[in-house]
């Protein structure tokens, strides 16, 4: 008997393969050239990765344009959430906020060096790493924030997290991933 399934997270957990494409926001607020450049691709993904301000160039919000993807071409779509440009209060409201427009996948990653970008003296915060923002989702899931007080819903995230099989140093990576 063949199961038939639907969503990201029901393709992986019956081992489906699954086809994510990476689109980076627009350096501004009109999404048109991303979302035609998404809806070309649409038929062969099955959910598109949204970047947070890549390279530490500033972009579009990838919880608002996830919205505009998720909306417009009826697909679900993954934002990465960095730790670069957020205190903890800033990353469970955005949380909260992507939930409520209906995106329920992230990936947690710890951000570029604003260094690298187009706002080289910008201050990073990097309040928490990965470990800690997978842990603020967490707690949000369990419906409660950071320090513990009840949220009046519950968000139902679907936490994705990195590793980078070819790092210098292997052993420090996978150790890290089994913190994620």
């Amino acid at each position: 008997m063949s199961i038939h399934v639907h969503g990201l997270r029901e393709k992986l957990r019956y081992g489906k393969f699954v086809v994510t494409a990476e689109v980076e926001p627009p350096k501004g607020s009109n999404p048109q050239s991303t979302l035609d450049s998404a809806s070309r691709i649409r038929p062969w993904v099955d959910a598109f990765n949204i970047a947070d301000s890549p390279m530490a160039t500033m972009r579009m919000n990838p919880f608002a344009l996830g919205h505009i993807l998720q909306e417009n071409l009826g697909v679900e779509v993954i934002p990465h959430v960095t730790c670069r440009d957020r205190n903890v209060i800033g990353m469970q409201a955005e949380l909260l906020g992507a939930a409520a427009l209906g995106l329920r996948n992230f990936l947690s990653l710890t951000g570029d060096d604003c260094r690298r970008g187009d706002h080289p003296d910008a201050k990073g915060v990097f309040e928490v790493d990965t470990v800690g923002l997978i842990s603020l989702a967490q707690q949000l899931k369990l419906g409660k924030d950071k320090t513990g007080h009840p949220l009046s819903s519950i968000p139902d995230f679907f936490i994705g997290a990195a590793a980078n099989p070819g790092s210098d140093d292997l052993p420090r990576e996978v150790a890290r991933l089994k913190k994620k």
